[in-house]
């Protein structure tokens, strides 16, 4: 194992930092200065710290310490690990393609980036992904009202309006071609390693991603840092994690540096399911568990899932059966998932035929036991079942026996009109509640068009009141909002 380190602070004079041989805990490691036009100097990381003791960095005693000459910049000062000729990176890596590391955190790398276990997902093909990409192929010719066996000739790719036109147009063109060309055996493979494809780029990894995290040692590294952070955070919003106070004299930097296994079993004691999804693709890039990989999205999908399940267990102010939910934009649908484990049954997801396949795919194969039922196929009224709906079927729906309705990541960009539509026909249904879990950063949406700030949307649609605002457990930048319709049920 290589020798690990930072360079912590370049403040006051003084560069600081630690080095330290997981091998070799007892020995002291050298490190050699470099300043241009001097000669090297060699120090030895022998001074004690008490975070790095609490960190498990051996003693504690592989700090050290370099006083910077006068005249000379912190910028032009650099050092090596001697054992290697290594360098020793700062804690906050300061590269472009990286600028915004430490704003996307919720945590402090007081002791530069965690240590933690990283790789891509394996998972195994079988013969039953052929089956379920037909039953995928029929979904979507139904929702498409593609003729059965043949290309519709209509350019299905273009039928989308807004921002996932653009990305319809860009990144679905390959799928399509297999949906619309019935290609059941090729379509199962593509899902299989969705992963490391392009149909998945804005709601999972995706093509580019894949192969940027497969060359990139850095960009690995601060992406597990990332998703290490979000673990913790959902781990401190479930309280099995005390959250840290800056201005009080405790606990300070330290929840970033526990043990991976640890939070993930204290995690699982408290929702009591697993955490991991059961792994239906390969090449997912996440935290490797003893139980499966995890990453950002999974893990945002988690919390939303133990929230959903916390507004809709209150079920004495609802008159409808077991707290029914609808969630619009639902990704790959791992929010479904988890509420399925959490013991909401009544599920139903409102997004793109296309994107109801990879929904189709993903739970079809996680949740083997559940009852998903895909677009054109029989719904067994008031019968516990997760059902995928396309987005043209939203006004068909038996919106009056839905308690949640919720949106995570997608509201802001779907365009006004089309956000328009789902709030006036949510505010329409008396006692109904709305989850919404979005950012308010009013990016491009595309050429013309901002983003939406939600809240302001639902304002402006009127029929609703809110409840609660706050920032988000897991996520940096994004707000979770409640609100509950106006509307009251006509008189008998």
């Amino acid at each position: 194992m290589a020798v690990k380190g930072f360079i912590d602070s370049t403040q006051n004079g003084e560069l600081t930092g630690w080095a330290f041989d997981p091998e070799k805990q007892q020995s002291r490691q050298n490190v050699i200065v470099h300043i241009e036009g001097r000669p090297p100097e060699t120090i030895v990381a022998d001074r004690h710290r008490t975070d790095l003791a609490r960190a498990k960095k051996g003693d504690g005693q592989c700090g050290f310490v370099y006083t910077i000459p006068p005249g000379v910049k912190p910028a032009d000062v650099s050092c090596v690990f001697q054992s290697n000729g290594r360098p020793i990176p700062p804690s906050h890596s300061r590269a472009r393609d990286h600028k915004t590391l430490e704003y996307r955190l919720r945590h402090p790398l007081v002791l530069g980036h965690p240590e933690v276990a990283c790789s891509f997902s394996q998972a195994r093909f079988s013969v039953g992904d052929i089956e379920i990409s037909q039953r995928l192929i029929d979904a979507y010719a139904h929702s498409m009202n593609l003729p059965n066996g043949a290309d519709s000739g209509n350019g299905s790719a273009n039928r989308y309006a807004g921002m996932w036109s653009r990305i319809t147009n860009e990144f679905h063109r390959e799928a399509v071609e297999m949906l619309e060309g019935r290609d059941a055996p090729g379509l199962a493979r593509y899902l299989f390693a969705m992963h490391q494809e392009s149909l998945v780029h804005g709601v999972s990894q995706g093509k580019a991603a894949y192969e940027g995290l497969q060359n990139n040692e850095v960009m690995r590294r601060h992406v597990a840092t990332i998703y290490w952070d979000r673990l913790v955070s959902l781990a401190e919003a479930l309280g099995c994690l005390a959250v840290e106070a800056p201005e009080q004299i405790g606990h300070w930097g330290e929840n970033m540096y526990a043990q991976v296994e640890d939070v993930v079993e204290r995690i699982e004691k408290r929702l009591q399911i697993e955490l991991a999804t059961p792994t239906v693709a390969t090449g997912l890039f996440g935290i490797e568990t003893s139980k499966g990989w995890l990453d950002q999205r999974t893990l945002d999908a988690a919390y939303a899932a133990f929230r959903i399940q916390q507004l809709v267990s209150d079920r004495q102010q609802y008159d409808r059966p077991e707290g029914s939910v609808c969630e619009i934009g639902p990704g790959l649908g791992w929010t479904a998932y988890y509420a399925f484990r959490l013991g909401v049954r009544r599920y139903t997801l409102v997004d793109l035929p296309i994107m109801n396949v990879l929904q189709g795919y993903c739970l079809i194969k996680a949740l083997p036991q559940a009852n998903v039922v895909l677009p054109g196929e029989p719904v067994e009224t008031g019968q516990p079942q997760i059902r995928i709906c396309a987005t043209r079927d939203f006004d068909e729906l038996d919106l009056g026996a839905v308690s949640l309705f919720f949106n995570q990541d997608s509201f802001p960009e779907i365009g006004q009109a089309n956000l328009r539509r789902y709030l006036v026909a949510i505010g329409n249904v008396p006692g109904a509640r709305l989850l919404s879990i979005n950012q308010e950063s009013e990016g491009k949406s595309n050429e013309s068009e901002k983003q939406m700030i939600v809240h302001r949307q639902i304002e402006a649609a009127g029929g609703f009141r809110q409840d609660y605002r706050f920032p988000h457990w897991l996520r940096s930048g994004y707000v979770e909002e409640l609100f509950h319709t106006t509307t009251t049920k006509p008189s008998e």
